[in-house]
Order: C-alpha cells, then sequence, then structure tokens
C-alpha cells in the first residue's frame, strides 16, 4: 500500500506513567497499515523518552504546552491517513479495534465517524464493571444533545469529515470533544457503532476533574453555540427539547459532585436543572437516574446500584432535605415535595425489591404511600405485569 489508511493520534502530557501501554496498544492491532503519532505537549516528566523507546514504529512530535485539542490538531496535521483514530494516552485498545473500525468504514461510505463501546480500568489496569455501550446511529444529533455518549479514544474519523467540519477548539479547555462531534452531527455527517468494547477507559485521579461544576460550564457554552446557531434543525429548536438538554447537562453534572462530596454545589446545579423542568421531582425513574450517578464511574451498574441501595438512600434523601431546605425555594418547586418525597421512595423500593429485600422494598413503599397515596400505584402500573425490565424501561432509565 502506498501509505498508512489509519492515522492513530495520541495527546500525551506528563502521560509517562501509562504512556507505554497505550501506544504498545496500538501498536499491536491486527490491522497493521497505520501510523501512530505522539504528541507530546510539553511534558516535564519522561513521556518523550518513553515514546521515542519505540523507535521509529512511532512519530514523536514535540510542542510546547498548548491543551488537548492543540495537541490533537498538531496529529491531524501531520497524519497522512484516510481515517483518523484518537487514543487518549492513558487509555488501552484491544487488539481488534482498528479492524474493526475499517471494516465498518468500508462497507459503509454514507458512515463518517465509528464508535465502539469501552469499559473501565483502575489504574493498575484492573478491570471495573461497568461497560458503556450507547447504540445510536445515523443522525445522532438529538441524542448529542442530550448528552456526550462518545469519548475521543471510541471514535474513528473518515479525514474528509475533519477537513470539512474542522479541528478540535482550542479555545475550550474541557468539552473540546463534546465540541467537535456536535459540529460533525450538525454537518449531518453519520455515525455507527461497533458494538463490541474495545476500548479501555483508565480511571485516574487526573481523569477525575475536581471542578464538575466548571467543567459543566464549558459543556453549557458547547450547548449554547448549538442551540442560539442558526444550522440546528426546526425540529430541535422546541423550547421543551432545550430545557431537557440543559436540565440533563446540570442534573449530571450535580450527581458527580455529590459524589464528590460537594453537596452545596450538588444542590444548586440541582435546583437550577429541576427550575427547568419542575415535573421531573415527581417521577421515580428520575430518581433511579440520580441514584445511578452516585456511584462512582465504572461501577454504575445495575447491579452495584442495588448492592448499595442503603448508601444511596442517605445520599439522594440528604439531597432531596437540601434541596427543599432551599431559602426562597421557587414556588413551582416547593409544590412539589410532598410528590418528590414519594418518587424517591418508590424508586428505593423497587431497587430493594429487585434484590428481594422484601422488607426493605415494603419499608420504602409504605413511605411512598404516607407522602402520597398515587405516586407508587401510578409508576408500578406503567411497568407492565411486573416485568422488571418493563418497569425500569417504563421509568426512564
Amino acid at each position: 500500500m502506498s501509505g498508512p489508511l489509519v492515522t492513530v493520534i495520541v495527546p500525551a502530557y506528563n502521560a509517562a506513567r501509562f504512556i507505554e501501554d497505550a501506544v504498545r496498544s496500538a501498536l499491536d492491532q491486527t490491522y497493521a497499515n497505520c501510523e501512530i503519532i505522539v504528541v507530546d505537549d510539553g511534558s516535564t516528566d519522561d513521556t518523550r523518552g518513553r515514546v521515542a523507546a519505540f523507535g521509529p514504529r512511532v512519530t514523536l512530535i514535540e510542542q510546547a504546552n498548548a491543551g488537548p485539542s492543540a495537541a490533537r490538531n498538531t496529529g491531524i496535521r501531520r497524519s497522512r491517513g484516510a481515517y483518523v483514530a484518537f487514543l487518549d494516552a492513558d487509555d488501552v485498545w484491544l487488539p481488534n479495534k482498528v479492524a474493526r473500525a475499517v471494516e465498518t468504514l468500508d462497507q459503509d461510505p454514507g458512515t463518517d465517524v465509528v464508535y465502539d463501546w469501552w469499559s473501565f480500568i483502575d489504574e493498575g489496569g484492573h478491570a471495573r464493571p461497568q461497560v458503556c455501550a450507547p447504540a445510536h446511529e445515523g443522525d445522532v444529533l438529538e441524542p448529542l444533545l442530550m448528552g456526550c455518549f462518545l469519548r475521543p479514544s471510541v471514535v474513528t474519523i473518515r479525514r474528509t469529515c475533519l477537513d470539512q467540519t474542522g479541528l478540535f477548539d482550542p479555545a475550550l479547555s474541557w468539552a473540546e470533544d463534546y465540541d467537535l462531534f456536535l459540529r460533525i452531527a450538525l454537518a449531518g455527517h453519520r455515525f455507527r457503532p461497533v458494538p463490541e468494547a474495545l476500548t479501555r477507559a483508565r480511571l485516574t485521579d487526573a481523569s477525575l476533574t475536581s471542578n464538575p461544576a466548571k467543567h459543566a460550564a464549558y459543556q453549557r457554552r458547547v450547548l449554547d453555540r448549538v442551540f442560539d446557531g442558526a444550522a440546528l434543525p426546526a425540529r430541535l429548536r422546541a423550547p421543551a427539547f432545550r430545557e431537557a438538554a440543559y436540565q440533563t447537562l446540570l442534573v449530571n453534572t450535580a450527581m458527580y459532585c455529590l459524589w464528590r462530596g460537594q453537596l452545596e454545589d450538588a444542590r444548586a446545579l440541582l435546583l437550577e436543572g429541576v427550575r427547568l423542568r419542575p415535573v421531573s421531582l415527581t417521577r421515580p425513574g428520575f430518581y433511579i437516574g440520580l441514584a445511578m450517578r452516585t456511584l462512582p464511574a465504572g461501577h454504575q451498574t445495575w447491579q452495584e446500584l442495588t448492592g448499595a441501595a442503603d448508601a444511596v438512600t442517605a445520599k439522594l434523601a440528604e439531597l432531596l432535605r437540601s434541596l427543599f431546605a432551599t431559602p426562597a425555594l421557587p414556588r413551582e418547586i416547593a409544590h412539589e415535595q410532598r410528590i418528590a418525597w414519594s418518587a424517591l421512595w418508590t424508586a428505593l423500593a423497587l431497587m430493594h425489591a429487585s434484590r428481594r429485600r422484601w422488607p426493605r422494598a415494603a419499608a420504602c413503599l409504605g413511605r411512598s404511600l404516607l407522602d402520597h397515596p398515587l405516586t407508587a400505584p401510578t409508576a408500578l402500573g406503567r411497568g407492565a405485569i411486573g416485568n422488571w425490565k418493563a418497569v425500569r424501561a417504563t421509568l426512564r432509565m
């Protein structure tokens, strides 16, 4: 072949601890027609030396520190491949990751972005139980506006797509990947999943932001660009959809703050989110979603959630008490207090019942009925003849 078909771009900043694992996983791909470019973004540790040890199989580019967007853009500009794949310096790929992406793109000329599923590993490389398996396909703008279901290490993009839509925005310190994915979707490019967990995302202290509220501010800035822009399709301009998108961002960030023990930030963000759609407080499924997000990344599974139901109960009850104790609480939210508590206890009853903890389930159900007699029967009625999968789907998990 005359040149590499796939360019793998690895931005690296002080990544000496994990860069060898990442590069080795790229070199060990079953698909061999690749070039690997590592862009060292002004590291002060031994990142460069560890990459240089791989020799000519890896192209090392050095630049002054300018952030991940600029590093990825440097790699894109130096790339020769028809397809571009990104690999964060602390993540790793399974050996057939690139082969499956190339196969999908080759077989479907109408698709410009493919993405695989991913699981999590800790700093020592040990697997965590959660697998992220989004299935959005084709025009993904609507689900993408409801939350970024992708990460850089899982996507492979046609270079022509990047030429048309532009590269990463270096002005964004965070959410630069979300911005790029939205611009690609907004331009009408189509996405397709590879339904296999081929990426291992490493959970490190560096990968977990200590300032989730600031991170959310960048995500909101990205959403503002889309919702305020002229290119947004008319079908997505309804105020209710915009409110739902912003609420999702705010509530997810609130739960991240709660997980980090930042109760006041969590309360403020949750309040801002539910003000957009106060009716959310009355839905048991809303609290199941909150409960899932009280768990750390890598552990957000139904089994882990129900296994930690007591701890989850304490956290959500503390958050809800804090919310309704807010001074000058808007009337439309204060009005929902009894139904909100009933919905929370209904959700917790379902969680306990799924593990056959009948006494605790009955206690939660009793508290739900005391707070508001109709909430639990209505939710259970939606669940259809006791099928747990149907119950969870109906509760909008």
